[in-house]
């Protein structure tokens, strides 16, 4: 019986939990997270901006996904557009 490789499996889906996010991301994109976070917060103080915490959490969410896919820091994806960092 030989091995077989094992398949990498999906990065799992914080949804839009922000400790669900932090968590899930890199140690090197915690720190710009949770600046961006804390931003949108002092801004949804003003409901017309209320949005803003939703959208960044997606975004987030969205990036923590990517960020765990196996080989995604060394393949260089997002790093022209400053998704990298």
């Amino acid at each position: 019986m030989t091995a077989q490789p094992e398949e990498p499996t999906a990065p799992r889906d914080p949804g839009e939990d922000p400790a669900a996010i932090f968590d899930a991301l890199p140690p090197a994109h915690r720190e710009q997270f949770r600046a961006e976070y804390d931003e949108a917060l002092d801004a949804a103080h003003d409901l017309a901006r209320f949005k803003q915490v939703q959208a960044l959490l997606r975004q987030w969410r969205l990036r923590a996904i990517a960020y765990g896919r196996p080989g995604y820091e060394e393949s260089g994806t997002g790093r022209s557009t400053g998704q990298g960092r």
